[in-house]
Protein backbone atom coordinates (compact mmCIF):
# COMPACT_ATOMS: atom_id res chain seq x y z
CA UNK A 1 0.00 0.00 0.00
CA UNK A 2 1.32 3.44 -0.98
CA UNK A 3 1.67 5.87 1.87
CA UNK A 4 1.04 9.57 1.28
CA UNK A 5 2.40 12.51 3.25
CA UNK A 6 -0.13 14.14 5.55
CA UNK A 7 0.40 17.52 3.92
CA UNK A 8 -1.70 19.93 1.90
CA UNK A 9 -2.10 23.50 0.68
CA UNK A 10 -5.30 25.44 1.38
CA UNK A 11 -6.02 28.75 -0.35
CA UNK A 12 -8.88 30.85 1.07
CA UNK A 13 -10.12 33.82 -0.96
CA UNK A 14 -12.63 36.62 -0.37
CA UNK A 15 -13.56 38.71 -3.43
CA UNK A 16 -15.63 41.88 -3.11
CA UNK A 17 -16.78 44.37 -5.74
CA UNK A 18 -16.61 41.82 -8.57
CA UNK A 19 -17.46 42.96 -12.09
CA UNK A 20 -18.65 39.46 -13.04
CA UNK A 21 -22.26 38.35 -12.57
CA UNK A 22 -21.94 36.17 -9.46
CA UNK A 23 -25.41 34.76 -10.03
CA UNK A 24 -24.39 33.23 -13.40
CA UNK A 25 -24.04 29.55 -12.52
CA UNK A 26 -22.71 28.41 -15.90
CA UNK A 27 -20.04 31.14 -16.10
CA UNK A 28 -18.84 30.48 -12.55
CA UNK A 29 -18.76 26.73 -13.09
CA UNK A 30 -16.80 27.19 -16.35
CA UNK A 31 -14.31 29.63 -14.80
CA UNK A 32 -13.73 27.45 -11.75
CA UNK A 33 -13.28 24.37 -13.94
CA UNK A 34 -10.68 26.27 -15.98
CA UNK A 35 -8.85 27.39 -12.82
CA UNK A 36 -8.85 23.87 -11.39
CA UNK A 37 -7.51 22.45 -14.64
CA UNK A 38 -4.74 25.05 -14.81
CA UNK A 39 -3.37 24.09 -11.39
CA UNK A 40 -3.35 20.46 -12.49
CA UNK A 41 -5.99 19.11 -10.12
CA UNK A 42 -8.44 16.40 -11.20
CA UNK A 43 -12.19 17.00 -10.97
CA UNK A 44 -14.09 13.87 -9.90
CA UNK A 45 -17.54 15.43 -9.45
CA UNK A 46 -19.34 18.61 -8.48
CA UNK A 47 -22.47 19.69 -6.64
CA UNK A 48 -24.22 22.99 -7.27
CA UNK A 49 -27.15 24.88 -5.80
CA UNK A 50 -28.78 28.17 -6.82
CA UNK A 51 -30.51 30.09 -4.04
CA UNK A 52 -33.66 32.22 -4.29
CA UNK A 53 -33.70 35.10 -4.95
CA UNK A 54 -29.96 35.00 -5.76
CA UNK A 55 -26.64 33.47 -4.85
CA UNK A 56 -25.13 30.07 -5.46
CA UNK A 57 -22.77 27.47 -4.09
CA UNK A 58 -20.63 25.03 -6.03
CA UNK A 59 -18.40 22.36 -4.55
CA UNK A 60 -15.95 20.45 -6.73
CA UNK A 61 -14.72 17.12 -5.42
CA UNK A 62 -11.12 16.76 -6.55
CA UNK A 63 -8.95 13.70 -6.58
CA UNK A 64 -6.62 15.85 -4.45
CA UNK A 65 -9.42 17.25 -2.17
CA UNK A 66 -11.88 20.07 -3.03
CA UNK A 67 -12.64 23.56 -4.37
CA UNK A 68 -15.72 25.62 -3.48
CA UNK A 69 -17.50 28.93 -3.92
CA UNK A 70 -20.36 30.66 -2.13
CA UNK A 71 -21.60 33.84 -3.85
CA UNK A 72 -23.38 36.93 -2.56
CA UNK A 73 -24.44 38.76 -5.74
CA UNK A 74 -26.18 41.47 -3.74
CA UNK A 75 -22.69 42.46 -2.52
CA UNK A 76 -20.83 41.52 -5.74
CA UNK A 77 -18.85 39.24 -3.44
CA UNK A 78 -17.91 35.62 -2.89
CA UNK A 79 -15.93 33.24 -0.71
CA UNK A 80 -13.71 30.69 -2.47
CA UNK A 81 -11.33 27.99 -1.39
CA UNK A 82 -9.23 25.25 -2.90
CA UNK A 83 -7.43 22.56 -0.91
CA UNK A 84 -5.09 19.96 -2.36
CA UNK A 85 -3.36 17.17 -0.51
CA UNK A 86 0.22 16.31 -1.30
CA UNK A 87 3.24 18.26 -2.44
CA UNK A 88 2.79 18.49 -6.18
CA UNK A 89 0.13 21.15 -6.75
CA UNK A 90 0.49 24.88 -6.23
CA UNK A 91 -2.97 26.33 -5.59
CA UNK A 92 -2.15 30.04 -5.97
CA UNK A 93 -2.88 30.28 -9.73
CA UNK A 94 -6.47 29.17 -9.01
CA UNK A 95 -7.05 32.54 -7.34
CA UNK A 96 -5.05 34.48 -9.93
CA UNK A 97 -7.19 33.21 -12.80
CA UNK A 98 -10.51 33.92 -11.07
CA UNK A 99 -9.33 37.35 -9.96
CA UNK A 100 -8.38 38.20 -13.55
CA UNK A 101 -11.74 37.02 -14.88
CA UNK A 102 -14.05 38.46 -12.23
CA UNK A 103 -12.09 41.67 -11.51
CA UNK A 104 -12.87 42.20 -7.81
CA UNK A 105 -12.05 45.59 -6.33
CA UNK A 106 -10.89 43.99 -3.08
CA UNK A 107 -9.25 40.62 -2.49
CA UNK A 108 -8.25 38.82 0.69
CA UNK A 109 -5.97 35.75 0.37
CA UNK A 110 -4.94 33.34 3.06
CA UNK A 111 -2.60 30.48 2.24
CA UNK A 112 -2.33 27.67 4.76
CA UNK A 113 0.08 24.77 4.68
CA UNK A 114 -1.61 21.97 6.59
CA UNK A 115 0.26 19.04 8.13
CA UNK A 116 0.89 17.06 11.27
CA UNK A 117 4.11 18.54 12.72
CA UNK A 118 4.80 15.30 14.57
CA UNK A 119 5.01 13.41 11.27
CA UNK A 120 5.94 15.93 8.59
CA UNK A 121 8.62 18.59 8.27
CA UNK A 122 7.60 21.05 5.50
CA UNK A 123 11.17 22.40 5.35
CA UNK A 124 12.16 19.05 3.85
CA UNK A 125 9.77 19.14 0.89
CA UNK A 126 11.31 17.31 -2.03
CA UNK A 127 12.12 20.03 -4.59
CA UNK A 128 11.94 17.41 -7.32
CA UNK A 129 8.27 16.77 -6.51
CA UNK A 130 7.28 20.42 -6.50
CA UNK A 131 5.60 21.39 -9.72
CA UNK A 132 4.96 25.12 -9.82
CA UNK A 133 2.43 25.93 -12.50
CA UNK A 134 3.88 27.91 -15.36
CA UNK A 135 1.01 30.14 -16.42
CA UNK A 136 0.66 30.94 -20.07
CA UNK A 137 -0.39 34.62 -20.20
CA UNK A 138 -3.09 33.67 -22.70
CA UNK A 139 -4.77 31.75 -19.88
CA UNK A 140 -5.28 34.99 -18.00
CA UNK A 141 -6.27 37.27 -20.89
CA UNK A 142 -9.83 36.23 -21.41
CA UNK A 143 -12.83 37.45 -23.37
CA UNK A 144 -14.94 40.27 -22.00
CA UNK A 145 -17.36 39.03 -19.39
CA UNK A 146 -21.00 38.80 -20.29
CA UNK A 147 -23.77 39.54 -17.85
CA UNK A 148 -24.81 42.45 -15.74
CA UNK A 149 -22.31 44.42 -13.75
CA UNK A 150 -23.69 45.37 -10.37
Amino acid sequence: MQQYDFYGRHLLLNFSGCEADLNDLEMIKRDMTDAINVIGATILSHLEHKFTPEGLSIIFLLSESHASIHTYPEYNACFLDVFTCGETIFVEPFGDILEERWRPRWVSRQMQERFDPARFDPTKLDAEKLNPVQLDPSQLKLPVLSGAVR
